[in-house]
């Protein structure tokens, strides 16, 4: 008999907030024109422009709803892996930043040392504006590849999941779990709102 143990929990939701999300694009659009958000950093690409560190859309009203939907489904998250109400009740969302992806660009592999979840929320996407890639989190899982039957092995064995940006999806995952974006092939621009949660207390 075999069992499969230590799974890598990864939320997806649809249609989230769909209402407001012009309003979303509208406001991120005009804060990216800013030249102070033009990213260099070691994990973004040049062409990101992205608030992080820079501005915290915690404190802007104009994402009151986003947030009060990503403390429902971080809730909902959390119950399905087994935290206590009064833990879940203790997370905040400890910063939370745009990001617009160019032609091009992409985002190099990462973790959000420090948080419990984290996650992202797509405000503008369309069809290969890059994927987010999550990776098996085993340190020793690469250290081989087998050959294996033709054909699409079981989720069990997949190495990485590849997901779909969408206009409205939020996608949410422990914060160990490494991750990386494709390049953004399409002729447009990617608009994405990232966050991470934390216990209060914890800084």
């Amino acid at each position: 008999m075999i069992e499969s143990w230590f799974s890598s929990p990864i939320y997806v939701e649809d249609n989230v907030d769909k209402e407001n999300i012009k309003t979303y694009k509208k406001h991120i659009k005009k804060y990216a024109l800013q030249t102070n958000f033009l990213s260099n950093s070691i994990q973004n690409r040049e062409g990101i422009h992205t608030s992080h560190e820079l501005m915290d859309l915690v404190e802007d009203p104009i994402f009151t709803p986003l947030k009060t939907h990503i403390l429902k489904h971080n809730k909902i998250f959390l119950s399905a892996l087994g935290y206590d109400e009064k833990t879940i009740a203790g997370m905040k969302i400890s910063n939370m930043w745009f990001n617009v992806s160019h032609t091009n660009t992409s985002l190099l592999k990462h973790l959000h040392p420090g948080s419990i979840t984290s996650g992202v929320y797509y405000v503008k996407s369309q069809p290969n504006s890059g994927k987010l890639v999550c990776n098996d989190p085993r340190p020793g899982i690469q250290t081989n590849m087998p050959t294996r039957v033709k054909g699409q092995p079981p989720k069990h064995l997949w190495r990485e999941i590849h997901l779909d940006p969408k206009e409205g999806r939020i996608l949410m995952f422990p914060s160990w779990l490494w991750h990386c974006v494709e390049p953004n092939e399409s002729n447009d621009i990617r608009i994405s709102v990232s966050f991470n949660f934390i216990q209060n207390g914890f800084q």
